[in-house]
């Protein structure tokens, strides 16, 4: 029973991929202090071009999104439309439990980094310096991507999708949102509360097909 759950998780590439990850992320945890990854990326990667870019983009991970899916997705099936709402209703839950109440009030880089430390501030950007742990927008990338994931086991969409959450993991970052323990946390916070969605039995009810897709 138990080597059968392991080979059900270990066997997509999107799962392959992020267990790959969590085990070595824990390399950063140990090799840096809290500060450095952020100043690292504020120091050597950062320009006027990306800081545009990344303000709207990392917004793209904002709890809309999963309205916004689900709303595609209802066209094509009810079953999978349930399963994005149900779990951006998770995260948004599990988000506000995390930030605002059990680690409520954790200081972000630009409220615990002395501001002569940084080497690039956006102009007319508002930093926000409380509630830091863990990064909400990257919770969100990643249980978005992992119930999507669920979907299909299509390589190359798999691929696509890890490559969407983990850039905005680096944009919370970049933008002195987050620190990496924060999107760290975030990414298998947002995994394990979406990911086993799909086997809920009580999707079964639900029919498999949508407004555009009749039933046989």
């Amino acid at each position: 029973m138990n080597s059968t759950w392991i080979h059900t998780l270990w066997k997509p590439l999107y799962n392959k991929i992020i267990l790959i990850c969590i085990v070595c992320g824990i390399i950063p945890l140990i090799i840096y202090n809290k500060w450095d990854i952020v100043l690292i990326i504020n120091k050597y990667c950062t320009n006027d071009l990306l800081d545009v870019f990344f303000m709207y983009y990392t917004n793209t991970a904002l709890g809309g999104i999963f309205v916004i899916c689900t709303c595609i997705c209802v066209f094509y099936s009810y079953r999978k439309a349930s399963m994005i709402a149900l779990s951006g209703i998770i995260i948004l839950i599990t988000s506000v439990v995390l930030k605002q109440i059990i680690f409520q009030g954790y200081p972000r880089p630009t409220a615990e980094i002395p501001h002569n430390q940084f080497f690039h501030i956006i102009d007319g950007f508002t930093y926000a310096r409380h509630n830091s742990f863990p990064s909400g927008h990257t919770m969100s990338a990643f249980g978005l991507t992992a119930i999507l994931s669920r979907f299909t086991s299509n390589k190359t969409y798999h691929i696509l999708l890890l490559l969407y959450a983990i850039s905005i993991a680096y944009s919370r970052i970049y933008m002195l949102q987050h620190f990496y323990i924060d999107v760290y946390a975030g990414a298998i916070f947002g995994f394990i509360c979406t990911y086993f969605i799909y086997d809920l039995q009580m999707f079964k009810k639900i029919p498999d097909r949508g407004i555009l897709k009749k039933s046989n």
